[in-house]
């Protein structure tokens, strides 16, 4: 259906667009970031609903391929061998710069975390395949490894004094209640912000989408604040949303980020961390 085109900006629109979005960061008092599977997927992890005729070269979503074509293995396992990409790099010196305050994810693969960006400037509403939590103190522990195991238990304790209570991986199952913690922490921002960038979200995952959704509500009638959503899909909010970027969010956020430099916003990022060293 038509969910699953793909749609590109023409250069000169897609420039333009970059111009605006600048320009929404550079006015913007609180900014946050909700990323969904399109922002991996320029670092080797497949999205779940890209269609057959993807651009993508992590090719379709796993949920569009019939169960005998798909990949061999985990997506875990991709999510484990990956590194941050291009987009996870110019969100992290977004955040260093003091731009960006809070990135909401959908995401397990921890890349946000791998990026730089610290636990306290994130929410990841479906936990991460890298962290597990004492199910007594809720102290958690971010590991070199994927945790996920069935059952929950990872069969380690709590390292605090006086504690010593089972760990329990962070990943949501589908069905699972999301963390309240995590939920009330990205609720919060989410009020507080100004703009909110979804990159690579289908917005369509309750209730995390209705997240996104508020922020664009509540500054509806400003072209300058709100809702920025890049992707290259369709999404429920994009009529509500102060500017709509049909493109690879890796290339947006780099150009983006390019833009800013050149306003004396960033600083240059050396070619080490372009490179993700």
């Amino acid at each position: 259906g038509d969910r699953l085109v793909e749609y590109f900006d023409k250069p000169t629109e897609l420039e333009a667009k970059c111009i605006a979005l600048a320009k929404m960061i550079c006015s913007a008092r609180h900014i946050i970031a909700f990323t969904g599977a399109g922002i991996s997927t320029g670092a080797g992890i497949a999205d779940f609903r890209s269609g057959l005729n993807t651009v993508l070269p992590t090719g379709p979503g796993l949920w569009e391929l019939p169960k005998a074509d798909r990949p061999a293995g985990n997506i875990l396992e991709q999510c484990a061998r990956a590194r941050p990409g291009r987009a996870h790099r110019a969100l992290f010196r977004l955040w260093q710069a003091g731009l960006l305050k809070h990135v909401i994810s959908q995401n397990v693969d921890g890349l946000h975390r791998k990026s730089g960006i610290p636990a306290a400037a994130l929410s990841e509403l479906h936990g991460n395949i890298f962290v597990e939590r004492c199910v007594r103190c809720g102290s958690e522990y971010e590991r070199d490894f994927n945790t996920i195991c069935p059952g929950g238990l990872t069969g380690r304790s709590c390292e605090r004094a006086h504690c010593g209570g089972a760990l329990r991986h962070t990943g949501v199952g589908f069905g699972d209640d999301l963390p309240e913690k995590v939920v009330e922490c990205a609720w919060r921002e989410s009020e507080r912000a100004d703009l909110c960038l979804a990159l690579g979200s289908s917005i369509t995952v309750t209730p995390a989408s209705e997240m996104p959704a508020w922020v664009a509500r509540r500054h509806a009638r400003r072209k300058d604040k709100g809702l920025v959503i890049v992707n290259l899909q369709a999404t429920p909010c994009d009529e509500q949303a102060a500017l709509r970027v049909n493109g690879l969010v890796d290339d947006v956020l780099e150009r983006v980020e390019a833009l800013l430099v050149e306003q004396g916003m960033l600083e240059r990022p050396d070619a080490r961390a372009l490179l993700g060293g």
